[in-house]
């Protein structure tokens, strides 16, 4: 239930989704971290985490499609 501050980089914007925010450099990270702490509950409201059974079901499906080429 802990909204994100992560680094822009990757996948991570993927993971976090709307939970969150992210920073590029060092000189954008307090600000960002501000915002997120101005808005906590908003954010907290948008955090979604996908359960095992649903991730599995996503890797059985894009196995599927990798054997269908």
């Amino acid at each position: 239930g802990l909204p994100a501050l992560y680094v822009d980089d990757g996948g991570n914007g993927e993971l976090v989704g709307f939970g969150g925010l992210s920073f590029v450099g060092q000189e954008d990270a307090v600000p960002q971290l501000e915002k997120l702490a101005d808005s906590y509950e908003s954010f907290q409201h948008m955090i979604h985490v996908d359960s095992m059974e649903d991730v599995a079901l996503r890797y059985l499906e894009l196995a599927q499609e990798v054997l269908k080429m």
